[in-house]
């Protein structure tokens, strides 16, 4: 762990005592996969990172408790809240299909999906289209929307995009050079190339997707006035949220 990646940790672990001596009138079971830092980061015993203390500064405005339930994977999260085994999902893009099944609350802040590449990559100024349609190949996290243009491209494109479940994987095989570009959080995007063995990668200038994203709660769990009073909570709390988001930058 290099220097910058130690200090966000110690910096998380010390925000998340804020929460521990809460006392709550519900609890929620949220679907969590260990591999997407600084917004996740699994410890021995707990989660830490961003998302883990935003989920846990609104909820706890609304009286809720938080329960993490590890998974293997976003696609998987899905699946898991659609059978009833996890009542909430996080940093859920909004689609109609997803909104069959799951009712969203409003947005508590925003996502940018940048194209991440190797150094020694010669088309990194090249659109998504023109990458596939060179043979390119394009790592994604299994079971994420980037936008319905990018859904399309994978439908056209099938055998070039690898989904994995964790960024780490991504970063990994773009580093070995086993794949051409990385589409990935800007944030932990930025975490990655900090680190002393990716030094070799870069972040182009081209966005992806950008857009809100959301709490995703199982059909049924909450009643409307519950949904109004999480919203509150969301609404009330957005600077604090800013403020947790700036926070975790100045480690960069």
């Amino acid at each position: 762990m290099n220097h910058h990646a130690f200090k966000l940790v110690i910096f998380l672990v010390l925000l998340g005592w804020h929460y521990a001596a809460f006392a709550c009138q519900q609890k929620v079971r949220v679907g969590i996969n260990e591999g997407w830092p600084p917004y996740v980061i699994k410890q021995p015993d707990k989660f830490i990172g961003v998302d883990v203390d935003i989920i846990k500064n609104i909820l706890s405005a609304a009286n809720y408790c938080v329960s993490f339930v590890e998974l293997p994977s976003s696609s998987r999260a899905f699946e898991q809240l659609k059978k009833g085994t996890i009542d909430m999902l996080f940093a859920a893009s909004y689609t109609k299909q997803r909104a069959d099944f799951a009712t969203f609350t409003e947005a508590y802040r925003e996502e940018v999906m940048r194209l991440y590449a190797h150094r020694d990559s010669d088309v990194v100024k090249a659109t998504i289209e023109h990458i596939l349609i060179n043979k390119g190949t394009i790592g994604i996290n299994l079971g994420s929307f980037y936008g319905a243009s990018f859904s399309q491209l994978v439908a056209r494109f099938p055998a070039q995009i690898a989904e994995l479940p964790l960024a780490k994987q991504r970063f990994d095989l773009l580093n070995k050079q086993r794949l051409d570009y990385v589409v990935e959080d800007e944030l932990s995007g930025r975490y990655f190339l900090k680190q002393r063995h990716y030094v070799h990668l870069l972040e182009t200038a081209q966005v992806v997707h950008r857009n809100p994203v959301y709490f995703m709660f199982r059909q049924g769990y909450v009643s409307s006035q519950q949904l109004q009073v999480i919203n509150q909570a969301i609404n009330a709390n957005k600077e604090i949220t800013q403020d947790l988001l700036s926070q975790y930058q100045q480690y960069l």
